[in-house]
C-alpha cells in the first residue's frame, strides 16, 4: 500500500475521485489506488475441440464446411490487482435463421481474483452453432465490477463457412 501526504484539498479531491468511481478509495486512512481489469479471449475450433485458434480476423479464420458443428471457448482473466465480482460474457451467436441473436452467459466464478483466468465452451449440444456459408464473426465481452463500475474487455472470434473442403 502507497502512504500519500495530502493537503486538505488534494484529499478533497482523491475522496470525490473514490466516489466517482475511479477505482480507487480510501482504506484505513491511506489513500490506495486499485487497478480493475478483465481480458477475454475468444478462440474457435472446427475439429470437435482438437485444436484451438485465436481466430480475430478473416487472415487467421478457419476454414469449416457448412452443417459442421463450430465450438468456441472463453477465457476470461482478471488482468488487474482486486477481485471483479458479477463475472458475465455477452455473445451474439447464430439463431436457426442465421440471424445473431444476443445470448448472455453469467459465470459461476464471483468473485474473480487478480490474475485468475476462467475457461468455458460452447458448441457441442447446440444446433445453431453448425457452419454457415461464408465469413462469420462473433464479439464476446465479458463484464466484471469492482466497487460499483463495470469493466470490460471485448474479444472476436471467426471462421469461414465453405461448401467443401
Amino acid at each position: 500500500m502507497k502512504r500519500i501526504i495530502v493537503t486538505t484539498l488534494a484529499l478533497t479531491l482523491l475522496v470525490s475521485l473514490a466516489i466517482t468511481g475511479t477505482g480507487c478509495k480510501l482504506t484505513d486512512c491511506f489513500f490506495m489506488c486499485a487497478n480493475p481489469s478483465i481480458d477475454i479471449e475468444v478462440q474457435v475450433s472446427v475439429d470437435h475441440g482438437e485444436n484451438w485458434i485465436d481466430a480475430d480476423s478473416l487472415a487467421t479464420a478457419p476454414d469449416i464446411v457448412v452443417g459442421e458443428w463450430v465450438k468456441y471457448k472463453y477465457i476470461v482473466t482478471n488482468t488487474g490487482d482486486v477481485e471483479l465480482t458479477n463475472i458475465t460474457i455477452i455473445d451474439p451467436l447464430y439463431d436457426d435463421s442465421g440471424e445473431f441473436a444476443a445470448n448472455v452467459m453469467s459465470m459461476i466464478i464471483d468473485p474473480l481474483l487478480p490474475g485468475a483466468s476462467f475457461e468455458g465452451k460452447i458448441g457441442w449440444w447446440y444446433p445453431n452453432l453448425l457452419a454457415l456459408e461464408g465469413l462469420h464473426t462473433i464479439t464476446a465481452t465479458a463484464t466484471g465490477d469492482y466497487i460499483g463500475v463495470t469493466y470490460l474487455d471485448s474479444d472476436d472470434a471467426c471462421y469461414i463457412g465453405i461448401s467443401s473442403p
